[in-house]
């Protein structure tokens, strides 16, 4: 019997501990007035804000994450729908987040060293939709615009592709009321009663009003369209809504689309501003594999380097010669190609798939290229010429000045594969010469690459 009521006593000693700690940690999370992902700062640091919630969290019974998803802190709410979304909870998902669509609580979001605000409602519906079977996902969406939410996602539904006899009138009721977003979405049922409503669209946004008129490509836009083709030229700053108005020009695909596409590459264009009008217009063309408009999409990938797979796919089926040419242009351009990585690839893939010598295209890589492109080349390097004494001379010539150690550490480890005495030789001494340029936490990982060979010394 005492051992018993000692078994039960010590039960309850532990469960209480563990109830302190959770209200320890919710309480810490409450205080909060943020939501921080894993990692915050410019140097990605852990946030213990982020592991508390987890633990939070993952220390809860279901009813007691029922009980957080309806807490009084945003963050909590926050934290508990991101940290549940792959969880198996049972629940009524739909009342809750029915709920959700009035959740104007504003909180700000960090990740890394990025800062952005959000109310609650639009991240817990996000977070917690795939809860939802179809219909029900549905009927979010309704009630998002029949009770003209402030959430992003009522925003979202009015600009989606998605129509329903519902979603129109409400949708209308909204447009009446003089909502943007629900005006442009009438475009989309193509009733001539609502034309008029969707022209004042022009006096609202430029960009949801070109993206409306994509839904009828009429003649009569004609001449506005060149009016405003000649009031941007000279802006010194760009605009997103100009995505929209290359998009429309584009559409008509004929000597009108032409006339204005020519006034963007003309010098009476700011050249400040003058490559996003072109990014714009490649972006508004890349899709059209007719012929029409490939003087542009030429002129755009060899003089401006705008350019992706399915471009280059194109151009290799219907102009296989330019397109290997354009290609080796791009390689001596690679630098351009810093956010566009992934054509890169492809790049040096394609290329060396038709037998292209890359040699003098790595050997200038290799010197030259920042850290983005280089690695590129780095996990290329293997499927090229790369015996060659000037791609060994180009990474000794590298690795002998560069202190980045993420372009140091891919050169010791091919080069000490390659098993040549002279080139240990050449690894060691540069390592124990360049040694203090490297920050503390690569040395033992360049250590731990040099070691077989550091052994022989």
């Amino acid at each position: 019997m005492k051992k018993v009521t000692c078994f039960i006593f010590l039960s309850f000693i532990l469960i209480s501990a563990f109830a302190d700690i959770n209200e320890k940690l919710l309480e810490e999370v409450r205080k909060a007035n943020s939501f921080d992902d894993e990692r915050i700062g410019y140097g990605g640091e852990e946030s213990e804000l982020y592991k508390s919630a987890e633990d939070l969290v993952n220390s809860c019974t279901n009813l007691e994450i029922l009980n957080l998803i309806k807490d009084e802190s945003p963050v909590v709410r926050c934290y508990t729908a991101y940290f549940i979304q792959d969880k198996d909870v049972e629940a009524d998902w739909y009342s809750i987040l029915l709920a959700e669509i009035e959740d104007y609580d504003k909180l700000f979001f960090q990740s890394y060293d990025i800062l952005w605000s959000s109310y609650a409602g639009d991240f817990i519906i996000q977070n917690l939709f795939d809860k939802l079977n179809e219909t029900e996902q549905n009927s979010i969406k309704l009630q998002l615009v029949q009770r003209q939410s402030k959430l992003s996602l009522a925003q979202s539904v009015l600009q989606d592709e998605i129509k329903s006899d519902e979603l129109y009138e409400a949708a209308r009721k909204w447009a009446l009321a003089g909502n943007p977003d629900a005006i442009f979405s009438l475009a989309k049922y193509k009733k001539t009663e609502d034309l008029q409503l969707i022209k004042t669209l022009k006096d609202k946004s430029d960009g949801l009003y070109f993206r409306a008129c994509l839904f009828n490509v009429d003649d009569s836009y004609k001449p506005e369209l060149r009016d405003y083709m000649i009031s941007i030229m000279p802006e010194k700053h760009y605009s997103n809504e100009w995505k929209w108005f290359y998009k429309l020009v584009a559409a008509f695909h004929d000597d009108f689309s032409k006339e204005i596409f020519d006034m963007a590459f003309s010098d009476k264009m700011n050249k400040d501003i003058q490559k996003y009008h072109l990014g714009y217009i490649y972006d508004a063309i890349k899709d059209f594999n007719d012929g029409f408009y490939d003087s542009y999409l030429k002129t755009l990938w060899v003089q401006h380097d705008k350019i992706d797979n399915g471009v280059i796919d194109y151009f290799l089926r219907t102009d296989k010669g330019f397109a290997l040419d354009a290609m080796k242009k791009t390689l001596i351009n690679s630098e351009e190609y810093f956010m566009n990585t992934e054509t890169l690839d492809y790049v040096i893939k394609v290329l060396n798939k038709n037998n292209v010598d890359l040699t003098e295209y790595f050997e200038r890589a290799i010197l030259k290229d920042s850290v983005t492109t280089f690695r590129i080349y780095m996990d290329n390097i293997r499927s090229v010429q790369i015996e060659k004494d000037a791609i060994i001379k180009a990474m000794k010539s590298r690795l002998k000045t560069e202190w980045n150690t993420y372009v140091c550490i891919p050169l010791y480890s091919y080069l000490i594969s390659l098993n040549d005495k002279s080139i240990d030789d050449f690894l060691v001494k540069t390592y124990k010469k360049n040694k203090k340029k490297y920050p503390k936490w690569s040395q033992p990982e360049i250590e731990r690459i040099l070691n077989p060979i550091m052994k022989k010394k």
